[in-house]
């Protein structure tokens, strides 16, 4: 049994908004060649999966049969007077020819890679084309047409998992947080660039934490502008570390974006990618089964070391830090790690700490009893 099933298709590049569009999918063709080039699958640790589109039904677990229509009428080049009521438009969600066929294609990604949990052919699967948390159950957002990540935690569970979701995605995972906030069945975690300086601004707060019986379920993690590695790590010893562990989880859907990094254009977070792989590592840790879905990342050579970094980790393969020379010359990317540090002051720096520290202070004090967590003197929580 492979130790990773790795879902990829050329076909994942006809997502595509159009040629300005900053979500660039030839970044998910650069992962998949710079792990060919490091022979990844040869030595029967990761498998090389073929997706299968998904199909009208699956999208109707968590979409409205109107948007899923729209979605299909759209993709046919048919017009619809009500296509912004949908989320579509000139900005973040042009429609394009094919796009409900290629969004079927990475749902079904997604799907498959749920599979190989199910059925124990492999522990942990990843899907670099998934990872969509902003679409709404009745809208697309933020680049996002179809939620593969809530479609993921319906499955897990639907099949008797106990599912926390965890998001490290630079980005709230809106989308999900909506389609689960009533739900005390899946367990959201949201770690993020806070709001007040990053898209979708209008959610993502601290004080979003669930409704009814869900209340205690949905915990959102923003992070100021500025904030590195020892924030992440702060982050998970004392909020999502306890959380998992007091919620019995029996499986992770890990949504893995990679525009936390301090070289991304579109966000402002400095996470080094040691910073971001610590955060992999930790989900591994867990010793769950995960569904690890891809995300955002919109410096490709960033988004290709990243994805290559966790691949080996969830393969349980070294790789050399030296990337191969003929990806090296090809892609003009000579390491996997960082070879610059973030540039970050001091003042942010510990604006941050200051910050997460309130954060931290919320959730200990409005989520962490619902799950039975305390904290004992010197800081740290206990069940």
């Amino acid at each position: 049994m492979a130790n990773v099933a790795f879902v990829y298709s050329d076909d994942f590049l006809g997502y595509q908004f159009n040629r300005t569009h900053p979500l660039k999918q030839v970044r998910l063709q650069m992962n998949y060649r710079l792990l060919e080039a490091f022979s990844v699958f040869t030595d029967g640790t990761c498998d090389l999966v073929q997706p299968i589109p998904a199909t009208d039904s699956d999208l109707l677990t968590v979409h409205t049969p109107a948007y899923v229509n729209a979605l299909h009428d759209l993709s046919d080049g048919k017009p619809i007077l009500d296509r912004e009521l949908y989320g579509f438009g000139v900005g973040d969600n042009p429609s394009f020819p094919g796009m409900y066929e290629a969004t079927l294609l990475y749902v079904g990604a997604t799907k498959e890679a749920v599979k190989r949990i199910i059925s124990g052919e492999s522990p942990r699967a990843f899907n670099s084309s998934g990872g969509l948390h902003h679409a709404m159950p009745s809208r697309a957002a933020g680049f996002c047409l179809a939620n593969d990540c809530a479609l993921a935690a319906h499955w897990l569970r639907d099949a008797g998992h106990k599912v926390v979701y965890i998001d490290i995605d630079a980005h709230h995972g809106d989308g999900v947080q909506q389609i689960f906030y009533d739900d005390p069945s899946v367990l959201t975690i949201s770690l993020h660039e806070t709001p007040l300086t990053l898209f979708p601004r209008v959610s993502g707060f601290v004080h979003e934490v669930g409704h009814g019986k869900g209340t205690g379920y949905n915990v959102n993690i923003p992070m100021l502008a500025g904030s590195t590695d020892s924030h992440y790590q702060f982050a998970f010893r004392e909020i999502v570390n306890p959380l998992v562990q007091a919620f019995g989880a029996t499986a992770v859907v890990l949504q893995v974006g990679a525009d936390g990094h301090f070289d991304d254009p579109l966000a402002h977070l400095s996470l080094s990618s040691h910073g971001w792989l610590d955060m992999v590592r930790e989900v591994i840790g867990y010793g769950l089964p995960i569904v690890a879905l891809g995300g955002g990342g919109y410096n490709l050579k960033t988004v290709a070391r990243l994805w290559t970094l966790l691949v080996s980790e969830l393969a349980s393969q070294e790789l050399s830090d030296v990337v191969p020379d003929h990806m090296a010359k090809e892609y003009n990317i000579t390491h996997l790690h960082d070879c610059l540090p973030a540039g970050v002051t001091s003042i942010q720096i510990d604006n941050s700490w200051r910050d997460l520290r309130e954060v931290k202070q919320f959730i200990v004090d409005h989520v962490f009893p619902i799950h039975g967590l305390s904290v004992r003197p010197g800081g740290s929580t206990g069940c």
